[in-house]
Formats: structure tokens, C-alpha cells, sequence
């Protein structure tokens, strides 16, 4: 099974790839810009990688989790309440980690390839989930 740091890192490559092919062409035409970046070996291989990691397992989850570890760690044994009494780097890491969770849960309810998954990962995964790859690498 893909580990939560992999399954990020998949969907940041996707998501560039796609953000990418679409400031390109100017347009969220999402059919003409899957189709102008599935022709790219590359980006087709990042494709097919990720969706072997997400075929028959929770990798969603399993991100999900390692995103909660972390956000335990931050608040150092006090509960979700006691947020708002972090300063500093610790608040802007709960914060980020905060981003991330509530995007991949949301993502959880959408299980298709299609326009709205595509903006979800450009819009709202992409910036989360780049800022909190370095945090989840640091478990």
C-alpha cells in the first residue's frame, strides 16, 4: 500500500501537471487539457502510478491519518479546542494541516476523474497539500 507521503506527492505532481496544461492553453477545457497532458509519457506515468496507488486500498485515509498524527503532535496532547492557544510555526503548521485534512475528506466524497475533481485538484489540493508535504515528511 502507497504511504500518505507518496500518495501526496502523486497528486501534487498530477495537480502541477494539470494547472500547468491549463494556464498553457488558457482555458479549463478539462477534456482538452487531459488530453494535451495524457500524451506526455511522463505525466501519463505519473497518472498511471497514482492511480496504482489508489486502486483497491485507502491511500485517501491513510493520508487522512498521518495528517491527524501530525496535527496530535502539534497540539502536543491538548484537544482541537485548544488551537487557538498555539503561536508561532505551530500555528501556521495546524493551520496548513488543517487545509490539507479538510480538502482530502472532501475529496473523499468524489470518486470520478471529471471537471469537478480536476478543479478540486487545482484549486483547493494543490496549495494545501504542497504546504504540508514537508510537515508529514518530518514524521
Amino acid at each position: 500500500m502507497a504511504s500518505a507521503i507518496d500518495v501526496i506527492q502523486g497528486i501534487i505532481k498530477l495537480g502541477t501537471a494539470v494547472k500547468s496544461a491549463a494556464s498553457a492553453s488558457g482555458s479549463k477545457d478539462w477534456s482538452t487539457v487531459l488530453g494535451s497532458i495524457l500524451g506526455d509519457s511522463a505525466v501519463s506515468k505519473t497518472v498511471t502510478d497514482l492511480y496504482k496507488q489508489l486502486k483497491g486500498s485507502t491511500p485517501i485515509d491513510t493520508a487522512l491519518s498521518a495528517i491527524r498524527d501530525k496535527e496530535a503532535a502539534v497540539l502536543k496532547g491538548a484537544g482541537v479546542a485548544d488551537a487557538s492557544s498555539l503561536h508561532g510555526q505551530d500555528l501556521l503548521d495546524y493551520h496548513s494541516l488543517a487545509d490539507a485534512e479538510l480538502a482530502l475528506a472532501t475529496q473523499k466524497l468524489v470518486s470520478a476523474l471529471d471537471a469537478s475533481f480536476l478543479d478540486w485538484l487545482v484549486d483547493d489540493a494543490l496549495p494545501s497539500l504542497t504546504t504540508v508535504l514537508p510537515l508529514l515528511m518530518a514524521l
